[in-house]
């Protein structure tokens, strides 16, 4: 089975456990946080992915670090992924749990580049349109790319929307090409 398969089965198997235990609210707030913290602590990711340190250190490490800070659900599930030696997925299971979240409660992540800071008016008209045209609530991340030189991309997971001018002008460019070998 793929390393994307086995994650998504430990994520599932998860799922199933807190909304059997009507502890999917907190759980998944505690999925984001240990996520977060793992974003955060290059250490930890390596410390947790690394096959010389023993599972037992590893588990009291987690602990540590976890235990005042999340539920008792969420911390066991974490040291049932070091128990199963999957810690080389650690990451990629609190990953795809907080995907399947975002998914049951029809949330999509993008990411909107512009050449220059938005003002917040304009980006919630841009939420709206998105959530409009994709049907789900969107949680948008933005970013400045003076590159682009006007307009904004958007990235909806595997679609792109472009409607840079940089993109405008490299197909101008084609299209005058063209013509040129054309009349030649």
């Amino acid at each position: 089975m793929s390393e994307f398969g086995v994650s998504t089965r430990y994520a599932k198997a998860l799922m199933e456990l807190v909304e059997s235990k009507n502890a999917f609210d907190t759980v998944a707030k505690d999925m984001e946080f240990a996520l977060n913290t793992l974003k955060d602590s290059r250490e930890l990711r390596k410390t947790i992915a690394s096959p010389i340190i023993d599972p037992q250190k590893k588990i009291s490490i987690l602990t540590e670090i976890f235990q005042s800070r999340i539920s008792e659900i969420s911390l066991n599930f974490l040291k049932f992924i070091i128990e199963k030696n999957r810690d080389n997925l650690f990451t990629d299971i609190v990953s795809r749990f907080i995907e399947l979240r975002d998914e049951k409660l029809g949330i999509i992540n993008i990411t909107v580049t512009t050449a220059v800071e938005l003002p917040d008016v304009e980006k919630q008209k841009m939420e709206s349109k998105l959530s409009e045209f994709s049907g789900k609530k969107v949680r948008a991340k933005y970013k400045v790319d003076e590159r682009i030189i006007g307009g904004f991309t958007v990235k909806l997971k595997d679609t792109v929307i472009d409607a840079s001018v940089k993109n405008q002008l490299k197909t101008l460019r084609k299209l005058l090409l063209e013509e040129k070998s054309v009349f030649n």
